[in-house]
């Protein structure tokens, strides 16, 4: 639930006794004025309602919600005024009860839907409260503004796909950084001079994270509005209720599993196989597919700011499929579509551990819920801060290709952490598939297997060498690479580095780079099959790699690199009139060395080609 507050700054310079004066004035003039955004227009709907413009001070009804375990029970309410384009331009209707389970704790976040009945008519859905109040006074969102979402046509999941970029994944940001700038988060605060509210934030029970992944998870959502609170989880009760009803509690689950987090508010409304909820937004993200459950009640957890029921997820019961100012609406009809992700873990001496969840599908919120689990994982069975070797296996995949596998060598000195293991290639390759500029993409699974050594099987690059100061061109050059590994001697690994014909009187620069840090080269792709298959290009952390650049130019064409060109072709593809023209780059000729080490730093040569002009002069005739 949303609960409003005064902000601190203005309580000291006006007092409770400003605050109260604030709402009295708002509903003295409530009712001359008119709202300048049109309000839904009065269409017939499944259940007997009293419209927002009948309503009026004193009226008396009741609300139901669950206090504990799955029945919903009656609260009395009062009708203490309608504050006019209040929230998101919607009129709210403040009500106040004398429920003695109420008077301690105020308005619980977690009774966010309660439905609110006047006269035996649906009103709407308790929706706000407000903190430091020493009354339990709540705002209704209208129930006309709820059910206007259910004519909202659905696109459907395969049309419910963002591209992040048009080209390459290159743009990216992490995971938590790319939600924040695709996905705007409302205004959590108002000016607080002429004495306006301000929101406070609703609830996300979890269970199985300790601090190090809570606080990446707070980072992520609180510019939502959501906190992040320890509890939830998941329950077998045998006796778990199978359906909704109004009143009854409802989880929307972004996680289950080993790790769960779940925001569970009160169903407000059921129209066949809709369900109306929340009165407000969870994430403001309009159409979106997340599981939701019945679920249960445990206690509510008073507190001055902000009291929240304390609950956990029962038996799935649909889908998600609106998200909006108004309110949520779930599909009971729906099967839930999550992505399961296995993280095993195995510390070499100690016990292994495996971890399995099922996450919430969404182009922005997955990759960052994969990061939350991933730092968890580590967090449960690798917290030793010591000099580790680490292998990670990942297995993506996808439907309609052959699965992404891919193997990362790391090293570090301080232990090996949960942010390494989010930012391995498997997640990365993840977030850059939900993200792709070129449609839908359904990823079936993501399998991450970690193997720790807690020993130091790094070396640095340290110099390189050549046979001579000049390159045969057309034969192979042994270049001999110094390596330090860590506390050990010099170790001297010979690279064949093969030396093109066409190179013969250049003079090129020669660079030998941990496999790891030398990005692969590949054309921008033209299509999705070229985007995944880039996807799967890269070095390996144990290897060295020679390369070679030149002044001769290739170009990047409709996802495929061409490597060499006439000069005559590439003048066509620069910058012209035609907006269909390949990328000209420089030519790269790569050679890699695989190693027994995981590979850091790079060494660099300007090195000269033979010329073999040079040689057919000094051939003289007798």
């Amino acid at each position: 639930m949303y609960v409003r507050r005064q902000a601190l700054g203005s309580i000291g310079k006006f007092g409770a006794a400003g605050v109260a004066a604030t709402l009295l004035a708002l509903l003295a003039g409530a009712r001359p004025v008119e709202s300048a955004v049109a309000k839904p227009a009065d269409t017939e709907l499944p259940w007997p309602t009293l419209p927002v413009k009948d309503i009026r001070p004193g009226m008396v009804g009741y609300g139901l919600t669950v206090f504990s375990g799955q029945k919903p029970e009656r609260f009395p309410v009062r009708v203490v005024g309608v504050l006019p384009r209040h929230a998101s331009l919607m009129d709210i209707i403040l009500v106040d009860t004398d429920e003695p389970r109420l008077k301690h704790a105020g308005i619980v976040a977690g009774m966010s839907g309660s439905p609110i009945y006047i006269d035996g008519k649906l009103v709407g859905a308790l929706s706000l409260g407000w903190a430091f109040s020493k009354d339990a006074l709540g705002g209704v969102t209208p129930i006309e503004y709820m059910a206007a979402d259910l004519k909202r046509p659905l696109r459907g999941r395969d049309f419910n796909h963002l591209a992040i970029n048009t080209r390459s994944t290159e743009s990216l940001k992490s995971p938590v950084e790319e939600l924040h700038k695709r996905l705007p988060a409302p205004s959590l605060g108002i000016s607080t001079q002429t004495g306006q509210l301000q929101r406070v934030s609703m609830p996300l029970l979890v269970s199985g994270l300790s601090d190090e992944p809570l606080a990446i998870l707070r980072d992520a959502l609180s510019p939502y509005g959501i906190a992040v609170m320890s509890g939830g989880g998941s329950s077998p009760n045998p006796v778990a209720q199978r359906a909704f009803e109004p009143g009854s509690a409802i989880a929307v689950d972004l996680v289950r599993g080993d790790v769960t987090m779940q925001s569970i508010g009160t169903v407000t409304a059921i129209d066949g196989n809709r369900v109306l909820a929340f009165g407000h937004p969870m994430l403001n993200a309009g159409e979106t597919y997340f599981p939701v459950s019945t679920a249960e009640v445990t206690t509510f957890m008073p507190s001055l700011v902000s009291s929240f029921k304390f609950g956990h997820s029962l038996l799935p019961a649909g889908v998600l499929i609106q998200d909006r100012s108004a309110g949520i609406i779930a599909d009971t009809t729906q099967a839930a579509q999550t992505l399961p992700m296995t993280i095993s873990i195995f510390p070499v001496g100690q016990p292994s551990r495996v971890l399995k969840t099922e996450l919430a599908r969404h182009k922005l919120l997955t990759p960052v819920l994969v990061s939350v689990v991933a730092v968890q994982a580590v967090s449960v069975v690798a917290s030793d801060v010591a000099d580790v070797t680490v292998q990670v296996d990942s297995t993506l995949k996808v439907t309609g290709y052959p699965p992404l596998r891919q193997t990362d060598y790391l090293f570090s000195s301080d232990g090996y952490s949960g942010k390494m293991l989010a930012n391995s290639t498997g997640s990365r390759q993840l977030q850059e598939l939900l993200s792709n500029p070129f449609g839908p993409i359904h990823v079936e699974s993501l399998d991450l297997k970690v193997e720790l050594l807690y020993r130091s099987q790094v070396a640095d690059v340290v110099s390189m060498s050549l046979p001579s100061d000049e390159l045969e061109p057309g034969k192979t050059a042994m270049v001999r690479v110094a390596l330090r590994p860590f506390g050990q001697s010099l170790e001297y690994v010979t690279v064949p580095v093969e030396v093109p014909r066409a190179l013969a009187g250049q003079t090129v620069k020669l660079e030998v780079q941990a496999g790891a840090q030398v990005k692969p080269e590949f054309a921008a792709p033209d299509s999705l099959a070229d985007f995944v298959d880039n996807l799967r290009k890269g070095y390996s952390g144990k290897s060295v790699v020679a390369t070679i650049t030149t002044s001769d130019e290739g170009a990047n064409l409709r996802g495929r690199t061409v490597p060499s060109l006439p000069a005559s072709v590439l003048a066509t593809l620069r910058p012209g009139a035609s907006s269909r023209r390949g990328e000209v780059q420089k030519r790269l000729y790569r050679t890699v060395h695989d190693v027994d080490w995981v590979m850091q730093g790079k060494q660099e040569l300007t090195v000269q080609i033979k010329d073999l002009r040079d040689d057919s002069r000094s051939i003289t005739t007798p």
